[in-house]
């Protein structure tokens, strides 16, 4: 089993109250270790992750090591032992 490193960022990390944790998800993607949040994080956070066919959010931005994972697989991005996952709502100005 891997861990990886979890970081929550801006409104969403005060829903939770978990800005840092290790998560071992069960399936070494971006989408297993969403369904293992989903087993232990709150549900409001994860009501603004991901929506009721498991796809995410307007109102979140997920980054593997830096890059956004629209850039890369998506939700099956594959993750290492190790691999820091960033979750953040979309930064927009005027």
């Amino acid at each position: 089993m891997i861990r990886v490193n979890v970081e929550v960022y801006g409104y969403i990390a005060d829903i939770d109250g978990s800005k840092k944790v290790t998560v071992e998800p069960k399936e070494p993607t971006v989408r297993g270790l969403l369904e293992e949040m989903e087993r232990t994080w709150s549900r409001g956070f994860m009501e603004h992750v991901w929506d009721k066919d498991h796809e995410l959010t307007q109102y979140i931005v997920v980054y593997v090591n830096s890059a956004p994972v629209f850039h890369l697989q998506g939700l099956d991005t594959p993750l290492a032992d190790g691999d820091k996952v960033l979750f953040m709502q979309p930064i927009e100005g005027g």
